[in-house]
């Protein structure tokens, strides 16, 4: 009975490791994607409300690095010491040009220097800093300062004078240089770092299940466990875990996994790292003491312009400033081109009149649409009665928006009905009464910058493709800008650092075309951060898109 085990005994011990090898092989080779997220359950009733699954930590799936593993292995996470942090208490900002009255057009220039928060300066640069120069009193007013990074914990702010009066200077470090190195690895490492899910139902086959969706494949999976719904055209890829039993065409809709998000959150940074990115090391004022007098050509303190500063019409091509303009009360001014302002008045229709507009891009886009139609209410209430009838049949001022395709933060009722701007534009008549906008970046903040780049090189050669057939046709390209942030999650996911970058981006791929890039990001530094502009702030953007096509 205790003798050795006989053959029969030791063939099943050999099955039965065998089956637990493969068994574990086969799940370590189960990679949905980019994130960290399990396979979706099956559902077999279509008729009830779908939510995508929770989320569970899996320690047996994988991420897979939009680069190479050399890079990702050299963003290894070091421990944060908090005392080698830039520190805005520590930090100073003193005026290198010093004067007792600056002129109009003159410049000022504010040396920065970089603290740890134990006082030693720093030796490294890459802080994300913001200055501006701004006064109250006798009323409100502000214009941005460029920031030079020296690299070596030295930073220049540039302010270029436009107004006469008294002013202060405010430096704000936004996020201290060990808090970009964070999202630079964030950003190097995720392909998107939302967890987008989608629904695919078929009635017929009373099958429904929700898989995990993104812009990179994961090539170790069978390309057949995979629903490409990529389009050449506009340069977009989209991804979706083939559902078991249906058809990709079957897709339904999709919807941000909130609670995979926050989740996320906890393997993007470590405790120490979160550290960084709290109120009280974001958006933190630089102390100083800084305030200066600006007088407008020796006179008294003059009026609020500048002058003998020759600007070029707003359009195409405008050449470099140093200020983007400032703001007196409520009111924008630009230092890049010859803007003006309207108001709904019988000019301003006789401008727009025939005009048709197409808004394409996010949220900060429609608000373009609902100002337009709310301007050309106002015009049309003021028109006499008969061109006023004319107006209610014809509508001569037509105003199209489109929301981008993927990326998107909000749910998609209708998954494929999303279309691409690059679709859109290559169907188009254009000509002098066409007027195309984009708006396009806060959903992209979440994503790797080759996701943004392939969208904007993509719209970059449809708009060739129309200025080529139609190349009166009026383009404008807004910039993003600032935006609030409600806690951790945001800060990682939708930074104002790369929106900056993205601001950058989209400059160095359009330049050269025969476009409007309208640079609103100094604007947004002198206002409330806010992702969705203030009424006051929209009017001022298309008030320098109006001083682009109405210039006839």
């Amino acid at each position: 009975m205790g003798g050795a085990k006989g053959p029969s005994f030791l063939l099943l011990v050999s099955l039965c490791f065998s089956a637990i090898v493969a068994s574990y092989m086969y799940i370590r080779t189960v990679e949905i994607y980019n994130q960290k997220t399990p396979r979706p359950l099956y559902n077999k009733n279509p008729k009830s409300v779908f939510h995508p699954p929770a989320y569970k930590r899996q320690t047996i799936l994988e991420i897979k690095p939009v680069v190479s593993p050399a890079k990702v292995s050299s963003n290894k996470r070091n421990p944060i010491d908090l005392n080698h942090v830039t520190t805005a208490a520590n930090m100073s900002a003193s005026v290198v040009n010093p004067k007792t009255v600056y002129q109009v057009g003159e410049t000022l220039l504010v040396k920065i220097v970089a603290r740890d928060a134990n006082g030693r300066p720093k030796s490294y640069g890459e802080d994300f800093l913001l200055a501006k120069l701004h006064t109250k009193s006798p009323t409100e007013a502000c214009t941005s300062g460029k920031i030079t990074d020296y690299g070596n914990g030295i930073y220049l702010a540039t302010f270029l004078l436009p107004l006469s009066g008294n002013f202060s200077v405010s430096v704000i470090l936004v996020h201290p240089s060990e808090a970009i190195q964070i999202l630079k690895r964030i950003h190097d490492t995720y392909s998107d770092v939302r967890n987008t899910w989608c629904q695919f139902s078929d009635q017929k086959a009373n099958i429904s299940e929700w898989t995990k969706c993104g812009f990179y494949p994961n090539y170790k999976i069978d390309p057949e466990e995979v629903c490409d719904f990529s389009k050449p055209g506009p340069n977009a890829t989209w991804y979706c875990g083939r559902p078991k039993g249906i058809a990709c065409e079957t897709i339904m809709k999709c919807i941000n996994n909130e609670t995979a998000d926050h989740a996320l959150v906890e393997e993007l940074v470590t405790l120490d790292e979160a550290q960084l990115f709290t109120r009280y090391q974001v958006n933190q004022e630089v102390p100083n003491d800084i305030r200066i007098t600006v007088q407008n050509k020796g006179s008294h303190l003059g009026p609020p312009k500048m002058e003998g500063r020759p600007l070029p019409t707003c359009g195409p091509r405008l050449p470099k400033t140093t200020s983007e303009g400032y703001w007196y009360n409520k009111t924008w001014t630009s230092l890049r081109c010859q803007s003006s302002h309207f108001s709904p008045s019988p000019a301003t229709y006789k401008c727009l009149k025939n005009k048709t507009f197409y808004l394409f891009g996010d949220s900060t886009a429609r608000q373009y649409k609902d100002y337009l139609n709310e301007l050309v209410d106002k015009m049309n209430a003021q028109l006499p009665n008969d061109v006023k009838k004319t107006e209610d049949i014809h509508d001569s001022i037509k105003v199209n928006f489109e929301f981008h395709n993927y990326p998107r933060t909000h749910p998609t009722n209708n998954a494929m009905g999303g279309k691409y701007a690059v679709d859109i534009i290559d169907g188009l008549v254009g000509g002098p009464d066409v007027v195309i906008i984009f708006s396009i970046w806060a959903h992209y903040t979440a994503v790797h910058i080759e996701t943004f780049r392939s969208r904007v090189y993509g719209i970059r050669n449809a708009i060739e493709r129309l200025h080529a057939k139609y190349p009166d046709t009026k383009v404008i390209w807004r910039t993003g800008n600032m935006r609030g942030h409600a806690g951790l999650l945001y800060y990682l996911f939708y930074n104002n650092w790369y929106a900056y970058q993205l601001v950058l981006e989209a400059k160095r791929i359009l330049g050269g075309l025969d476009i409007y890039v309208m640079d609103v990001w100094e604007m947004s530094v002198c206002t409330t951060y806010v992702v969705h502009p203030f009424p006051h702030v929209i009017k001022n953007h298309l008030d320098l898109v109006f001083s682009y096509i109405c210039q006839e």
